[in-house]
């Protein structure tokens, strides 16, 4: 597929204004409890077994430039860990955060969110793609602490505390609804198994529960996303499949 122009600047804070619109409507239904009551808290403030098991695994892994002296610590126990206190975060400051982590995972990390004329709403670089995000939110919706780019782009053990998916469903939700599509670069993924397995879980038919409830395919797929996360399937493709019932463009389909 040949590649046009990109959008421009305006086109792209155009797109975050209709994700951002619906914001409200996402908080209602995935976290209506409040973010500190939410398992979305844990991103930013991990349990005392998350932070003991980090630990454990960062220092697993010795040194080799250390000296055999230096390689043998005394290795903290889970009693030294605690988690933040959840009453005194700002949830406002931690959604924006988190939410924004999700847009950089969708629209930079190689990847591209492309209209229906092919035109790839380019954020720029990894660095250009965080400082967006961090400008968008900072202008938009202040805080009392500014975003910068660093908090988009170098962010990978906050990703790792918990899943994505609603996240990305919901903002797939919303490009698909405005015409948009995804290409996504593959990171040596073997994507025509995984779009096999996705197929074995989601069938677009109807079928009846076990309590004669009728329900689609797509239904049982969500309910099953617990056991789908044991392959350790990619949750960008997975809530991509879910949302656009395909796999995608991948990037050298692209050009």
């Amino acid at each position: 597929m040949e590649m046009n122009k990109s959008k421009s600047n305006k086109d792209c804070i155009k797109l975050f204004g209709l994700i951002y619109e619906n914001i409200d409507s996402f908080k209602n239904e995935f976290i209506p409890e409040g973010w500190r009551n939410s398992n979305y808290a844990q991103f930013l403030n991990p349990t005392a077994q998350q932070l003991f098991d980090e630990y454990i695994q960062w220092n697993s892994t010795p040194n080799s430039f250390e000296s055999d002296e230096k390689k043998v610590i005394k290795l903290k126990t889970i009693k030294e860990f605690k988690q933040n206190n959840l009453n005194k975060i700002d949830e406002d400051y931690e959604f924006h955060y988190i939410f924004g982590l999700a847009l950089f995972d969708i629209f930079s990390s190689e990847n591209e969110v492309i209209d229906s004329n092919n035109k790839n709403y380019d954020l720029g670089s990894h660095r250009g793609s965080g400082s967006f995000i961090a400008n968008y939110i900072n202008f938009n919706y202040p805080q009392n602490e500014e975003f910068d780019y660093l908090d988009f782009y170098l962010s990978p053990r906050i990703r790792e505390r918990g899943s994505f998916w609603d996240l990305y469903k919901f903002i797939f939700k919303t490009l698909k609804t405005n015409n948009c599509d995804w290409v996504y670069f593959p990171y040596g993924i073997d994507l025509e198994k995984m779009e096999n397995e996705f197929k074995l879980n989601f069938q677009i038919i109807e079928s009846k529960g076990v309590n004669g409830i009728v329900k689609t395919r797509k239904v049982e797929f969500e309910e099953n996303i617990d056991q789908i996360e044991k392959s350790k399937l990619n949750d960008l493709l997975k809530a991509y499949f879910f949302t656009y019932e395909k796999m995608p463009l991948i990037i050298d389909q692209h050009f």
